[in-house]
C-alpha cells in the first residue's frame, strides 16, 4: 500500500514537473515559441560554394535572400574551382572584380542580419570522395589546386 501511494505521488510530481516545463519561459521566451521562431544564434548554417566564378551581384544577393527567407543563419562559404565542377564563369578566382563580389557577399549577408565565415582550403581536399584520385600516397600537397 505505502509502495503504492508513492509510485502515485511520484507520477504526480513528474506530471507537475512536466507541466512546469512546458511552459518554462526560455530566454524570455516560451519553448514554443523558441522553437518556432528561434534566435540568431539557434539558426542553421549552410556551405555556400562558388563554382568557377559563375557568380554574379544579383546572383549573390538571390542566394543570400532565398536563404535568409528559409530560415538560414549563416553561410561558410568555399571557392570550388577546376573543370570537373563546372564551366568556367565569367569571373576568375582572385581577380579583382571576384574580389569585388566577395565584398558584396559580405556587405549583403550583414545587410540581412546573417553571419559570414569562409574556408580558404579547397574543399575536394576535405570532402574527397573515393572516385577522385589522389597525386599520390597520402602526403600533404603544396598545390591548391585539386587533382
Amino acid at each position: 500500500m505505502k509502495t503504492t501511494m508513492m509510485l502515485a505521488l511520484q507520477r504526480v510530481l513528474l506530471i507537475a514537473l512536466m507541466v512546469v516545463l512546458a511552459h518554462t519561459r526560455v530566454g524570455g521566451q516560451n519553448l514554443e515559441q523558441g522553437f518556432r521562431s528561434p534566435p540568431d544564434t539557434a539558426k542553421p548554417w549552410v556551405f555556400w560554394f562558388w563554382m568557377n566564378g559563375n557568380i554574379s551581384r544579383e546572383e549573390i544577393t538571390k542566394d543570400l535572400e532565398s536563404m535568409k527567407q528559409v530560415g538560414i543563419g549563416g553561410v561558410l562559404w568555399m571557392e570550388v574551382s577546376g573543370p570537373s565542377w563546372a564551366p568556367q564563369g565569367p569571373l576568375e578566382a582572385g581577380s579583382k572584380e571576384w574580389h569585388e563580389a566577395m565584398q558584396w557577399a559580405i556587405t549583403e549577408a550583414d545587410r540581412l542580419g546573417m553571419a559570414f565565415s569562409l574556408s580558404v582550403r579547397p574543399p575536394c581536399r576535405v570532402f574527397r570522395g573515393m572516385w577522385m584520385r589522389s597525386p599520390g600516397p597520402t602526403t600533404r600537397s603544396s598545390s591548391p589546386r585539386c587533382a
